[in-house]
């Protein structure tokens, strides 16, 4: 982010809540932030990209998926499938489980229960 902003770019990091529809929440989010930064002049709607790492790369991807106002976008590290991440498995039992149920990933229930859930919150379906 220093590397973009000492060339001269505007790097906006939006606080980004999440009640109960994770990637609905965060294209809010980062529409009312980008929306903003334009209303203010510091934003050009014609030059925007996006970037994040881990669940920021998980959010860049539900951002880009689901919106067309971005021009280029980076994502390191993130999760494009929830289905994946909660099948994951290592050593013989899933190590993703709590993330993905109660934690970061925002979805209460199991994907048994509810699988479409699973899938709308999945950029990689939204693709």
């Amino acid at each position: 982010m220093h590397l973009l902003a000492s060339r001269g770019y505007i790097v906006a990091a939006p606080d980004i809540p999440i009640d109960k529809n994770p990637a609905a929440d965060i294209v809010a989010a980062v529409d009312a932030a980008v929306d903003a930064l334009i209303e203010q002049g510091y934003a050009d709607p014609q030059r925007l990209a996006g970037m994040g790492h881990s669940y920021g790369g998980y959010s860049v991807m539900s951002v880009i998926t689901r919106s067309h106002r971005f021009k280029a976008a980076i994502s390191r590290a993130g999760g494009a499938t929830l289905v994946n991440q909660y099948l994951h498995f290592d050593d013989g039992k899933s190590s993703r489980l709590a993330y993905v149920e109660t934690g970061q990933g925002s979805m209460p229930c199991t994907l048994w229960e509810d699988p479409a859930r699973y899938i709308e919150h999945s950029p990689v379906f939204a693709l």
